[in-house]
């Protein structure tokens, strides 16, 4: 499955109450192009890739991969069982400059 990576609407906040990243963020990820995320320290880089990775839930909105909700409950466990081929692939290691993010889409 060669499917565009999107969100919609995308908000995000650790805790309930706290301040929501993303405001509503609506994005498309085309496969084959490069997408840098730029900004100052703390205001949700490495989340968005957390979210996008599936690591994280949205407080709102949804992420998609073609057609598919990649954000609903049941899509991380069809996804982990190996019958979806999900097209984001990073890695992070703390302590480089850069967070040694890593990304394929």
């Amino acid at each position: 499955m060669n499917a565009e990576l999107s969100v919609a609407d995308l908000r995000f906040a650790y805790t309930r109450g706290a301040e929501e990243l993303f405001d509503g963020l609506t994005h498309r990820f085309t496969p084959g192009a490069v997408t840098a995320l730029t900004g100052p320290s703390g205001r949700g880089k490495s989340t968005l890739l957390y979210v996008l990775g599936l690591m994280l839930t949205p407080s709102a909105g949804v992420v998609r991969l073609g057609d598919v909700d990649a954000s609903a409950d049941s899509f991380p466990t069809t996804w982990r069982q190996g019958s979806i081929d999900y097209p984001l692939r990073y890695t992070f290691e703390p302590g480089d400059p850069f967070d040694g993010v890593t990304v394929e889409v």
